[in-house]
């Protein structure tokens, strides 16, 4: 009995100073005195390999594996006829996987978690111990710091797949228990994993191992590293709606600690520190909140004015107003001031203080820092700002709509090589797919979004800025460019004189093959008639025109506009290109626009309306053209020595303004000879005499052609909306 007490005593002492190697060497020595040893020795015996494991797993793992296993092989041999014995050495790896995981019986913080974990799946011990038998029966945290070092673990094999005999689905095992499939019922439960794992989250991607790894990590993989630290905390987001707003709750803690952060040291969000934080936690899946809780941190929130009026009432000692005072004059008072402080608001951005445009500026300058890695979801979050159902203020919309037209240009300008911004293109494009630079910059929801503001939103002021952007997306592929110039070729008709104009310098920037598949006859007629024409002049049935649409009073019979040589100018260049008179168009090579005659029998929408009406193929190939858009008939009427146009004195004037702005348009496209094709040779300042003496021999006939194309007339009237 003594010599075995001995045996157990070398055993632990070889153990414990000279490792497993020398412990096997010892044991096996003993073999034959421990045989019929009693159980309590070989509970002994046992319990000693056991803390021995527990110990070398919770420090780096650095044992070797083989002389651990073939200890493991000769005390099962001693202890084997004893089952509980036999039950201790077999429990011994789920006491070293715990002792892994939790960094000993109180935990351990993230960081040191995640060096550790670094070096113990380096080791075979360390794969050894994270088996898949030995991590599901792994038993949960017992306190907070078990728990963020259980969820730094996971978070680290999310983040570095392990190679070398790690199991691949190890991670998995440890967020079963960090989240289980019921996470959500218990809302107290939720609430507590989900600040455990932002903890984690906030502290490995912060820790100096962790970064040094992951810039070590080529663009590529670095980008799949951060979207995996993101699905890590969406774990923890179940479906249930009170348990997502807690969720959310703690994304905005945490970026609003960020933010806080960054303002205070000075170093801004592309700090060291917090590089890799800012790119796993803003993203295109989270753009939608970002942006929108980076308004609502408190720094740019507006600051209450000194002279607000107390609560009591509205500024009146005590509260009380003048006895004489009726309902009636209360009503339109308090009226008066909610329109006021409405008005106040919608300038200021909301907060109703002269700072507001400026803190809101701040803000989404800050947005766009945050998601500087990532421009598509940026866009993809201020369209979310432009959406009815976010309410929000006019002032907030147009800065989100400049600041997305900056960060849209800048992008472009580095993929271009010129690399204006802080990063490389390689790191804005890395996680972007193929394609043009302006696709990828403008995925389809965002672009929806962008293009319901040009169509339907009811501010004038967010419909012209909404263009900054939109020249952006141009080149994004050919039905990107068809849909931006179906909305542009809309707002030509627009009631307002700066959308109208942006509308047709965005036309201008397109090619005509764009133009030609995009849009229909109905819309170059529009559009055209609009642009060449004009507002009515005063004196002349304005009521009628676009000019009493274009506002109200004085400002809508004002002869021009600012930006009617603008509009014209741009229509006028339009229907040179439509007519194939341009020796060069955008975005074409040095051909120009050649080859327009061979693809007009293919031109699809824009033939498909006045394919009736084609003319004979022995006309010049301008001149087909025109008749598509303005039958010679209809250019006849309400020139020299025609009879006067049919309809009332408000409908004949603006018809003859609309074909006074075809014909002074074609006068300065067309040459001569061209000009005498079409009968406009004399101009605009009277017929000849032999014209005049034809015009009066026909008498009634001409009188009679003019109300057959009285319908025609009619067509050509101006229709804003």
């Amino acid at each position: 009995m003594e010599e075995q007490a001995l045996a157990v005593a070398d055993f632990e002492e070889s153990l414990a100073q000279g490792g497993a190697q020398e412990a096997a060497s010892t044991l096996s020595s003993y073999l034959a005195d421990l045989r019929g040893a009693p159980e309590t020795l070989l509970l002994q015996l046992a319990r000693v390999f056991r803390r021995h494991l527990t110990e070398v797993a919770g420090g780096e793992a650095a044992a070797p594996l083989v002389p651990i296993l073939e200890l493991e092989r000769l005390l099962l041999q001693v202890v084997g006829r004893s089952s509980a014995a036999a039950r201790e050495v077999a429990s011994a790896w789920e006491d070293g996987a715990a002792a892994m995981v939790y960094g000993g019986p109180g935990g351990e913080g993230p960081a040191a978690a995640g060096e550790r974990l670094a070096q113990a799946c380096s080791t075979q011990l360390g794969a050894s111990l994270l088996h898949g038998s030995r991590l599901a029966r792994l038993p949960p945290p017992t306190t907070h710091q078990q728990a963020r070092s259980l969820a730094a673990w996971a978070l680290h094999l999310r983040l570095f797949p392990p190679t070398d005999g790690v199991p691949q689905a190890a991670h998995l095992l440890l967020e079963s228990v960090l989240a289980p499939p019921w996470l959500g019922r218990d809302l107290w439960h939720a609430q507590y994993q989900q600040g455990v794992a932002f903890e984690a989250f906030a502290a490995v991607l912060q820790s100096p191992a962790a970064r040094q790894r992951l810039d070590a990590l080529p663009p590529a993989a670095a980008a799949e590293a951060h979207a995996a630290a993101l699905r890590f905390l969406l774990l923890f987001c179940p479906p249930t709606a009170a348990a997502a707003d807690l969720w959310w709750a703690h994304f905005a803690a945490l970026l609003h600690a960020m933010v806080t952060t960054a303002r205070a040291s000075g170093g801004g969000l592309a700090q060291p520190a917090l590089k890799h934080l800012v790119r796993s936690l803003c993203c295109g899946e989270t753009a939608h909140m970002v942006v929108q809780l980076v308004l609502a941190h408190p720094a740019f929130q507006p600051r209450e004015s000194s002279g607000t009026a107390g609560a009591g009432g509205g500024g009146r000692a005590g509260g009380r107003e003048p006895s004489g005072t009726s309902a009636r004059s209360r009503a339109g008072s308090r009226r008066k001031q909610a329109a006021i402080s409405a008005r106040g608001g919608e300038e200021d951005g909301g907060g109703g203080t002269a700072g507001g445009a400026a803190r809101v500026r701040e803000a989404l300058a800050v947005a766009a820092e945050l998601l500087a890695h990532d421009v598509p979801a940026f866009l993809a979050g201020c369209c979310e700002l432009l959406r009815p159902e976010a309410n929000a203020a006019l002032q907030t919309r147009v800065e989100a709509l400049a600041a997305m037209g900056r960060a849209a240009a800048c992008y472009l300008e580095d993929q271009g090589g010129t690399a204006s911004g802080s990063m490389e293109a390689g790191q804005l494009d890395s996680a972007l797919p193929a394609g043009p630079p302006a696709r990828r910059l403008w995925d389809s929801p965002a672009l929806d979004q962008l293009l319901w503001v040009l169509r339907s939103d009811p501010s004038v002021r967010l419909r012209r800025e909404a263009f900054k952007p939109l020249g952006t997306a141009l080149g994004g592929g050919p039905q990107q460019d068809a849909r931006v110039a179906q909305a542009a070729a809309q707002r030509c008709r627009d009631r307002d004189e700066g959308v109208r104009r942006e509308a047709f310098a965005l036309l201008g920037r397109l090619p005509l093959p764009c133009l030609r598949r995009s849009l229909r006859l109905s819309d170059w007629q529009s559009l055209l008639d609009c642009g060449l024409a004009g507002p009515l002049p005063s004196g002349h049935g304005a009521a009628a025109g676009p000019g009493a649409l274009n506002g109200a009073g004085n400002r809508g019979r004002k002869s021009a506009s600012r930006h009617a040589a603008a509009i014209r100018s741009a229509a006028s260049e339009l229907l040179q290109r439509y007519l194939g008179l341009c020796d060069r168009g955008p975005g074409l090579g040095s051909g120009g626009e050649e080859g327009y005659d061979e693809q007009e029998a293919e031109a699809g929408p824009l033939l498909e309306e006045g394919g009736e009406r084609a003319a004979p193929p022995a006309m010049p190939a301008w001149q087909r053209r025109l008749q598509l858009l303005l039958p010679s008939e209809l250019l006849e009427l309400g020139g020299p020595g025609a009879p006067p146009l049919p309809g009332g004195p408000a409908a004949a004037a603006a018809a003859q303004h609309l074909l006074d702005g075809w014909r002074s348009a074609l006068q300065e496209a067309l040459d001569t000879e061209q000009l005498a094709t079409l009968g406009l040779g004399t101009g605009m300042d009277g017929a000849s005499a032999e014209d005049a003496a034809m015009d009066a021999e026909r008498g009634m006939e001409g009188w009679d052609a003019a109300q057959a194309a009285g319908a025609a007339a009619d067509e050509l009237a101006f229709d804003w909306g």
